[in-house]
């Protein structure tokens, strides 16, 4: 049986994944009525799909009975664009472990902690989840420690108890990387890399 809402789904899929044009493929009439005929069809169903996933994620998220945890870590595509993605973790009822992002936004400004905190705290309002804070593991970079003092200040101004002393743990695999990139190239690793992605451009 034909399933509209999977067909949409399906779609989704294929147009963020493989980038296809729609109006190019030839379907038969019966589905060409389903096709998207608009600009914004693709777009709205995109954001229709993603309230809905967010709002079952909320719904979830407020049945956990403790503390949540988060990493979250800022990116800067080639283009000079920075985002900055945050992950929630917890343990279901059954015992297993569940990891779910609540967000991959543009961080507009500075990357600074404070800039970044912001960010994140809105994130977590619009989960609900400022009063669920457990731990945040990040890596050693000195604006997560600015974010997280930062996030200690909004929790305090909200009435909630959070320390970003207590509260910060440090990413193992990070220090992992950076302790085998001393060892391979010293304290120059950095201008290596630098010359490799020249090298790889050339």
């Amino acid at each position: 049986m034909f399933h509209l809402l999977n067909f949409i789904y399906y779609i989704l899929i294929c147009t963020i994944a493989d980038n296809i044009i729609w109006t190019q493929v030839p379907f038969t009439s019966g589905l060409n009525l389903t096709l998207p005929r608009s600009s914004t069809t693709i777009t709205n169903w995109i954001l229709d799909t993603f309230r809905i996933a967010k709002a079952q994620l909320i719904l979830l998220l407020s049945k956990v009975p403790y503390k949540i945890h988060f990493g979250f870590d800022l990116w800067t595509s080639p283009n000079h664009r920075s985002f900055l993605a945050l992950v929630a973790h917890w343990v279901s009822s059954e015992g297993n472990l569940i990891a779910a992002t609540l967000g991959f936004q543009r961080l507009q400004g500075p990357h600074s902690g404070a800039n970044q905190a912001d960010l994140i705290w809105k994130m977590l309002l619009s989960y609900q989840l400022t009063g669920k804070l457990g731990y945040f593991t990040m890596d050693n970079a000195s604006n997560n420690d600015t974010a997280l003092a930062e996030i200690q200040r909004l929790s305090q101004i909200e009435g909630i108890k959070f320390d970003a002393n207590e509260g910060r743990v440090r990413c193992f695999g990070h220090i992992i990387n950076l302790v085998v990139k001393a060892f391979l190239w010293g304290d120059k690793f950095e201008k290596f890399e630098c010359e490799v992605h020249i090298f790889e451009e050339i």
